[in-house]
């Protein structure tokens, strides 16, 4: 992390904090580092790490494996080595996860948890180190998350991606885990999209207008942020 070059504010506020952001579907390189511009508007220096997409049905698999703790994901697996590597150096880290963002967020911190119990520290010493990290989740499409770690899960309650199949219906869920002492801040905002690329595609246009209606970080989460 020392050695990447975040995206700061441009709008004259202060960057009060340095977060990791992890983009969930249909999400190439030029929108996350729009949306990471967006976040480092709040007020932080942002660093991304890149969910690459392979296309609407391949991304969709892909979450599906994620809940699953099956297949190949490239993003968990550089996740959890920075959260390692961090942890190891006694650097608190800040993990902004959205949509599947936050499934891999959430499988990176099982990794870390594991590699942690396996290395023969109790499971209270886990939580304990795993207390520096600080986790923000916005429309999450996880419902379980480990305990240690500090989180605040945004969810906005017109959004079926974490009403769904995160943790907007974890009370009906047996195997969900919001992660211990973690905040929920609920709300509800449907807008109607605009400007939607159809030009692109219509998955491309699709993901672009669920976005600007109640999902996507910059339209609709970055401003409840608080």
């Amino acid at each position: 992390l020392d050695v990447v070059e975040p995206l700061l504010p441009n709008n004259g506020v202060k960057a009060l904090q340095q977060v990791i952001l992890i983009n969930g579907i249909m999400t190439d390189v030029a929108l996350q580092q729009a949306d990471m511009q967006g976040l480092a508007n709040t007020g932080a220096s942002v660093v991304g790490i890149h969910n690459a997409t392979q296309g609407m049905a391949r991304d969709l698999l892909e979450c599906v494996q994620n809940k699953l703790n099956r297949g190949d994901t490239p993003a968990i697996d550089t996740l959890a080595r920075v959260i390692a590597q961090a942890l190891q150096n006694d650097q608190p880290v800040r993990l902004v996860g959205h949509s599947q963002g936050a499934l891999i967020v959430a499988r990176s911190l099982q990794v870390v948890s594991k590699a942690l119990e396996d290395e023969g520290l109790p499971q209270a010493d886990v939580q304990k180190l795993l207390g520096r990290i600080t986790v923000e989740t916005y429309g999450g499409a996880s419902s379980s998350y480990v305990d240690g770690p500090v989180y605040k899960h945004y969810i906005n309650k017109a959004d079926v991606v974490p009403m769904l199949t995160g943790l907007g219906l974890d009370a009906f869920n047996p195997f969900g885990h919001v992660g211990q002492d973690a905040q929920l801040k609920s709300f509800v905002e449907a807008r109607l999209p605009r400007n939607v690329p159809m030009k692109e595609g219509f998955e491309w246009g699709a993901a672009r207008a669920v976005d600007q209606s109640v999902h996507g970080p910059r339209d609709i989460y970055f401003k409840h942020r608080k």
